[in-house]
């Protein structure tokens, strides 16, 4: 699980170290993407989502968009993530990140990839009833 977490903090690293100025200081914390995300969950048209932000508002959407998919696709190859479905929707997963640091404000200083491993294994923990590797 900690190489997990380390993996995906990595690859939010690299994410948000592209067109990153110096006085973004906390840009690897939750709370750089918080609003975005926040904006990501309650859009209720996704595919337009684009034409509406300003460029660093969108940045921060596929930052965020961006770290929650590696999240989820390592979270299910290593059976940390047992969604009700088979496939989880993008809707789900960023409703579940974005009502779990609206509920855990204290975790926003924390590493993105982090908070939302976190996140998606309280929205969706595996038991020995629904673990897909039994």
């Amino acid at each position: 699980m900690r190489q997990t977490i380390i993996a995906v903090s990595a690859l939010v690293a690299v994410l948000y170290s592209v067109g990153t100025s110096a006085e973004e200081v906390d840009f690897g914390s939750a709370k750089y993407v918080q609003n975005a995300c926040d904006t990501l969950a309650s859009h209720t048209n996704k595919s337009d989502i684009w034409k509406q932000l300003d460029a660093e508002t969108n940045r921060k959407v596929g930052i965020c968009i961006g770290a929650l998919e590696a999240t989820v696709q390592i979270m299910i190859l290593q059976n940390n993530l047992c969604p009700p479905q088979p496939i989880l929707k993008n809707t789900d997963s960023i409703q579940a990140v974005s009502a779990y640091m609206k509920a855990h404000p204290e975790k926003l200083q924390e590493a993105t990839g982090y908070v939302f491993f976190q996140a998606l294994k309280e929205a969706w923990p595996c038991t020995k009833k629904n673990n897909r590797a039994e």
